[in-house]
């Protein structure tokens, strides 16, 4: 079965100047796990999820370190901890988005998309096909499958 059979085709799409007020109000009202974010021409420039909110609202953590001959030996990467700092202070959804998008297109496999949303813990997917959005898939949308 491919995705375009069970995605949702009405999209709701945030900008990259929306306040986090306005997207969690956004993805309440809509009942979202999260919502791509596009530039002016349409282009999927990143994804806001409630995981990412939930971030910005959760308790900043230090950093794990060691000390090693008067040297300081981070455990995790500088980028890593400069990105949940952006994210916990962020006002706005180019602030605490996710960038590096994970997308299908219409013909994927949904087995194969679903795979790749367990491992990754992706939830949801936008669906691009030409570089524009055509849809977004859930892991509820997959769910539902069970239905028949």
């Amino acid at each position: 079965m491919r995705i375009e059979e069970i995605m949702t085709k009405k999209v709701i799409t945030l900008n990259e100047w929306d306040k986090v007020a306005e997207i969690a109000q956004t993805l309440l009202k809509h009942h979202l796990t999260g919502a791509p974010v596009v530039d002016k021409e349409g282009k999927v420039v990143g994804i806001v999820t409630e995981g990412d909110l939930m971030r910005r609202n959760a308790l900043m953590h230090l950093p794990e370190y060691i000390a090693i001959q008067g040297s300081t030996v981070y455990l995790e990467a500088p980028s890593e901890i400069e990105n949940d700092l952006q994210k916990a202070v962020g006002a706005q959804a180019e602030e605490i988005m996710t960038r590096d998008v994970i997308t299908a297109s219409p013909d994927s496999e949904v087995e194969i998309v679903a795979q790749q949303m367990i491992e990754k813990n992706l939830n949801p997917v936008p669906v691009l096909e030409n570089n524009k959005i055509v849809g977004i898939v859930s892991k509820s949308d997959i769910v539902r499958l069970i239905l028949g």
